[in-house]
């Protein structure tokens, strides 16, 4: 006996007519549209693109911020703040050291949210994001790199080039390059990028090596001046950078002594033990 068909007799229509070279009835793509959407896209999906928009809605007020009062040491703090929130929200569940696989499952969704963040021309979230999930305390955790991650990493060095070297290859594009003028460069690596600038110049003018500097800072000035203008107006909060860690429910269970963040970050990721 042959299996009947389960499939209803709508769901056949809209299978048949997606396989047709040219559908009569056009006004069905949208209803085919909505069923492949619904059918792939996923409740953590969702997730991820709230996220996104926070952090999106963030890097804007940032730069909105520094416009009204051109404080980088300000603005510094903010996103030393951001950084270490996201690493306890890596190590951390329901305000307890996570198990690691829920820690790992953590990393990962950070890991999609810079997919995501670099679709949609937020560099300077990826970039906090990016410096966050190799903190020592997280890395330390030695999660398995797979090979889309693999493909991440390789993207991100390609893209903005080496954290430790202030992201030229990010700087130069968005400065001398005048490219990703409709995206969001990272705020971070501007102000790191343009207070070295400063200060080799002191040591170079009237030279070559001088002209080139003092072209940078102003291609870099111009930039921020640009931004701080687009977004002047974001009215969004900056929980993730403001909100400081000491007020953090771990730390208020687990105690927090002394001034050294790194530390404390670190003797929590102690507590995670691999499987």
């Amino acid at each position: 006996m042959g299996r009947t068909r389960s499939m209803s007799n709508h769901g056949l229509y809209l299978l048949n007519i997606a396989y047709q070279e040219k559908p009569k009835n056009r006004k069905i793509f949208p209803d085919v549209k909505k069923h492949l959407y619904n059918l792939f896209h996923t409740e953590y999906d969702d997730k991820v693109d709230i996220a996104v928009k926070q952090f999106q809605k963030g890097s804007e007020k940032l730069f909105s911020l520094y416009g009204k009062n051109k404080d980088s040491k300000e603005i510094a703090q903010l996103i030393n703040n951001a950084i270490t929130q996201i690493v306890i929200l890596i190590l951390t569940n329901e305000n307890e050291a996570a198990k690691y696989f829920k820690a790992r499952y953590n990393y990962d969704y950070y890991l999609n949210i810079i997919r995501e963040c670099i679709k949609k021309g937020d560099h300077n979230s990826a970039i906090i994001i990016w410096i966050a999930i190799t903190h020592l305390a997280v890395d330390r955790l030695k999660f398995k790199t797979r090979k889309r991650d693999k493909r991440l990493f390789k993207q991100l060095l390609n893209t903005y080039g080496q954290v430790d070297k202030n992201c030229l290859k990010h700087i130069n594009e968005v400065t001398f390059e005048n490219k990703l003028q409709d995206e969001i460069p990272s705020l971070m690596m501007l102000l790191i990028n343009l207070k070295k600038s400063q200060e080799y110049l002191k040591h170079l003018k009237n030279t070559h090596a001088g002209f080139l500097t003092e072209r940078k800072i102003n291609s870099i000035l111009e930039l921020l001046k640009k931004k701080c203008l687009e977004y002047k107006e974001s009215g969004s909060n900056l929980r993730i950078y403001t909100e400081s860690f000491k007020n953090n429910i771990y730390f208020k269970t687990h105690g927090y002594k002394g001034n050294y963040i790194d530390l404390k970050l670190i003797e929590l990721s102690k507590n995670i033990k691999s499987a």
